[in-house]
């Protein structure tokens, strides 16, 4: 499993990327806004045309599962599994919220909280601390309200990062640490959580979306 197409719809920006023996080769990270669905192959074409590839030099294929916009993950989902049963590859299924905070560049240390916004006072998050070896969760992934999550970021040890795609996402929110703001989870995000999540690759039709509450559900407004 030496080579992965990783892709993320979990967020208002759609965003591919490709990693080679663990070594990120190239990414695309655009806005497509409603023709998503449409665009999402040629964006693919073009990351892989960026990278000197075809599919058939693609040993595995993944997408963030959740959580995030339903419909997103609704695209992705359909579009990696259906690639990768027509390419007879394996799915690795990944945290946006693993992936995000990755995209915040932690060093050593860091104690990275990763939100992504789930309608009106309520947000999907998560902590991860960077050891030596790793990510590890140190804060499960759920929805939280902002004063939930609130109450949660001080019982964790240490000074937490909390990274978010939009600056409405924790807004109201009463904390005194540093909210920062990326536009998008990246590419190269993706496919480097895919890289290190490859050993829980599964069959395309064991792929299930993380969603956290029905769709539809809880006053979501843009």
């Amino acid at each position: 499993m030496d080579r992965i197409l990783a892709l993320d719809c979990s967020n208002r920006w759609t965003c591919g990327g490709i990693v080679s023996e663990g070594i990120p080769v190239s990414e695309i990270n655009v806005d497509l806004g409603r023709t998503q669905a449409a665009m999402l192959p040629s964006l693919v074409d073009s990351l892989l045309s960026f990278s000197g590839m075809s599919l058939q030099d693609i040993d595995a294929i993944a997408v963030t599962v959740g959580p995030g916009y339903f419909t997103g993950i609704r695209i992705a989902v359909a579009y990696g599994v259906s690639l990768a049963k027509g390419l007879r590859l394996p799915v690795i299924p990944i945290s946006s919220l693993e992936a995000l905070a990755r995209g915040a560049t932690p060093i050593i240390g860091d104690l990275t909280v990763p939100c992504i916004r789930a309608g009106r006072d309520a947000v999907y998050s998560a902590a991860f601390y960077l050891t030596d070896d790793g990510f590890e969760e140190v804060m499960a992934e759920k929805e939280r309200s902002l004063s939930d999550l609130s109450s949660a970021l001080n019982d964790l040890d240490g000074f937490s990062k909390v990274v978010v795609t939009e600056d409405r996402t924790c807004r109201g929110m009463q904390y005194d640490g540093s909210i920062n703001l990326i536009p998008s989870i990246g590419g190269i995000a993706t496919a480097l959580t895919a890289w290190h999540r490859k050993d829980y690759a599964v069959d395309p039709e064991a792929v299930k979306a993380r969603y956290h509450r029905d769709p539809g559900i809880g006053g979501f407004s843009r």
